[in-house]
């Protein structure tokens, strides 16, 4: 405790500023044996399965938070990965992450 003390005496005069980003987790779908036109209609439909998924998770959204966003990466020729990015708010998240994935892999 004392050094904490003596810290912020010598901090005081100067004092600092501090900020944080949003907690946004990224849950990932692993797609196998898909062909690259099925990926574009996914991201063609995007705002709509943004919004299907968010349905899932009311009062997060409620408080501000929910699928942000939708985004795709080829890993291998017909494998893809769909990611979303979730605003999980105060919470930590893991599970709301893998409740919304099991959503959008349906």
């Amino acid at each position: 405790m004392a050094a904490s003390s003596s810290i912020a005496k010598l901090i005081s005069p100067h004092s600092f500023f501090t900020s944080s980003t949003q907690s946004i987790m990224i849950g990932q779908v692993h797609i196998p044996d898909c062909e690259i036109h099925n990926i574009h209609n996914l991201i063609t439909v995007k705002q709509h399965v943004i919004k299907t998924i968010n349905s899932s998770c009311k009062s997060l959204v409620e408080r501000g938070g929910g699928v942000e966003d939708l985004r795709t990466r080829q890993l291998a020729p017909k494998q893809h990965v769909v990611e979303i990015l979730v605003n999980v708010c105060e919470a930590m998240g893991a599970n709301i992450v893998n409740t919304l994935c099991e959503k959008l892999k349906q």
